[in-house]
């Protein structure tokens, strides 16, 4: 698409670490196709690096749970306000809402009632909140699907649903060379032919302060029993590398488990790999990358979300996107009082005891990869959105020409 006329503008909004860095790809993919498109919204470091003019850091505003988000109400209404000042400025063709529903759904009403086409992209698992699915399809204009269920779910909501897939599929190679695995290695001093387990804590500022130093036990439980293991440890966002680093002492593994920066290179040396529940399973799945996957949420929370499961509100089988893409327990889930150190560190074992099992859940994890798309899925995404903006742009044009007249 060549850059014709008045410049597009399109807002962006993503409110975890996971959503800036699909929004960071995604910003870099509409410009390069065109050029002079201007973006602005929320978000965070790596989309401000992408070009995108932030009015809101909001990378750390991700939580866990439904009474958790309480505390970060007065942060919320104080984005909002500098997101309707913003929108007001700049009168955006479009506006593209990543995840993290609790704060969009509002948000994304609100952009409809400005008559503002908004679409949201890597949309909530409704899969998980079957009850939410129509109201959340009232509150966009379109849905842009990354797996193929939510095109039948949105669907039979009443949503106007595309599929381009995951953008996770093109960054994740569907082989890894044993020679470039070998030299990341290397590079971060690990043996190249040892055992290696990767601790992925999660992306955000709660989980990080939850799984931390579970992860951690566990890793110290399994040197105990099996000293010859090296620990890799994901840090997701400088801001929390002080919290860890004091972490990794309090445990007594200083020296024995390499901090890495992000989640690739941790999976990308890794034999296994021990982490929160989130966007990173579907990573290690890619990699098809034996897991053992936790989960924990306040006490309160889990009141609430059995009573609405009884209700038929929530209706889920598995919280891990691997098993529910797959639709079945093909990766170990630890949930609550389960996620503890004894109970992780004896699913690791088990897989690394387990020649079989271990290799049967890496065939079984290949499946994932044909579910994300044929590939090519955040420039999908780019030209569609930017087909949508042009065509806002059009009728705004020809609805001034008409009022002229």
């Amino acid at each position: 698409m060549s850059p014709e006329g008045k410049s597009l503008s399109i807002f962006l909004s993503t409110a975890e670490v996971s959503g800036d860095i699909a929004g960071a790809d995604l910003a870099s993919a509409l410009r390069r196709a065109y050029p002079g498109v201007r973006l602005f919204g929320c978000g965070g470091h790596k989309m401000a690096d992408a070009g995108v003019s932030l009015d809101v850091n909001t990378t750390d505003f991700g939580v866990i749970g439904l009474f958790e988000v309480f505390r970060f109400i007065p942060r919320l209404f104080r984005a909002f306000f500098k997101i309707r000042q913003a929108v007001k400025r700049e009168r955006p063709q479009l506006a593209v809402l990543i995840g993290y529903e609790g704060f969009h759904v509002p948000l994304a009403r609100w952009f409809r009632r400005q008559g503002i086409y908004t679409v949201s992209y890597m949309p909530p698992q409704v899969w998980l909140w079957a009850a939410l699915a129509r109201p959340i399809a009232r509150s966009y204009d379109e849905i842009l699907a990354v797996v193929p269920d939510e095109v039948e779910i949105y669907g039979k909501a009443g949503a106007n649903v595309s599929f381009v897939g995951h953008y996770l599929r093109d960054k994740i190679p569907a082989a890894r060379r044993p020679e470039a695995r070998s030299e990341l290695r290397r590079r971060l001093g690990l043996d190249d032919s040892g055992t290696v387990i990767a601790l992925l804590p999660g992306s955000r500022r709660h989980e990080v302060g939850v799984f931390a130093p579970i992860l951690l036990s566990a890793a110290s439980l399994l040197l105990t029993r099996q000293p010859q293991l090296t620990f890799v440890l994901a840090v997701a966002d400088e801001c929390f590398r002080p919290f860890i680093e004091d972490a990794v002492r309090k445990q007594g593994l200083a020296g024995q488990v390499v901090l890495t920066d992000g989640s690739r290179d941790s999976m990308a040396v890794s034999d296994l790999v021990l982490l929160a529940s989130g966007t990173a399973t579907l990573e290690a799945a890619l990699f098809r990358l034996p897991m053992v996957i936790v989960y924990r949420l306040s006490r309160s929370t889990v009141g609430v979300v059995r009573a609405l499961q009884f209700l038929g509100v929530i209706r889920y089988d598995h919280i891990a996107l691997p098993n529910l893409l797959l639709q079945g327990p093909i990766v170990p889930e630890l949930h609550q009082g389960e996620a503890s150190p004894d109970k992780i560190a004896l699913a690791a074992e088990e897989l690394l005891s387990d020649p079989v099992k271990y290799r049967r859940m890496q065939s079984e994890l290949a499946r994932v990869r044909p579910l994300l798309g044929e590939g090519k899925s955040t420039q999908k995404a780019a030209e569609l959105l930017l087909e949508r903006a042009v065509g806002q742009r059009s009728a705004a044009r020809g609805l001034q020409v008409s009022r002229r007249a």
